[in-house]
């Protein structure tokens, strides 16, 4: 009813996310995908990885979304300390981002594919070695499936002080000079 009443109301977009993680409920956000897809709406998605696996990631892809973002929180030691998540949850979420690129790379969907790299105090440190760790978990036709990586600063909303503009133009000077080369 909610994708109906948006198409009726001129909304010609729809992005899937789920304040978390939309695959939480697989059934039901793929109902919604092709429920979107139906009433001619375009969609995008956004998701932790952590959730995917190779049937969920087909029926995704076959949807054709303008956009599929993965939300990354640091490299494998740093991750932990930020999603209060296991290691194992962080070398799941590699393992399916090597899934989804490959199966895009086979497969020849347009789906633009990206991640979303969180800065904050935990994982400002951990650019570097998630670079190193993406360029040897994936091969270079895996990494060319990745269209984009966007970089955002974590926003305190308990009144704790931001980052500074100062810290923040450093982590994109170093990632303009040292991350992006690698690319």
């Amino acid at each position: 009813i909610i994708l109906r009443r948006l198409v009726d109301g001129g909304v010609t977009n729809v992005l899937f996310t789920g304040g978390g993680e939309p695959f939480m409920n697989p059934k039901i956000t793929i109902f919604g995908l092709q429920l979107a897809i139906k009433l001619g709406l375009k969609i995008g998605l956004y998701s932790n990885g952590s959730l995917l696996n190779q049937k969920l990631i087909s029926s995704i892809l076959e949807y054709e979304p303008i956009f599929f973002r993965i939300s990354i929180y640091g490299n494998r030691d740093s991750f932990p300390k930020y999603t209060r998540k296991n290691q194992p949850v962080f070398d799941r979420v590699i393992h399916n981002l090597r899934i989804l690129t490959q199966t895009k790379f086979e497969l020849g969907f347009k789906t633009q594919l990206g991640l979303s790299y969180l800065l904050h105090p935990y994982t400002m440190e951990s650019i570097g070695p998630l670079t190193d760790q993406l360029l040897t978990s994936l091969t270079y036709d895996q990494i060319n499936q990745i269209g984009f990586m966007r970089f955002t600063p974590a926003v305190n909303y308990f009144g704790k002080s931001q980052h500074s503009q100062n810290q923040m133009e450093d982590v994109f000077d170093y990632i303009e000079k040292d991350i992006k080369p690698k690319f």
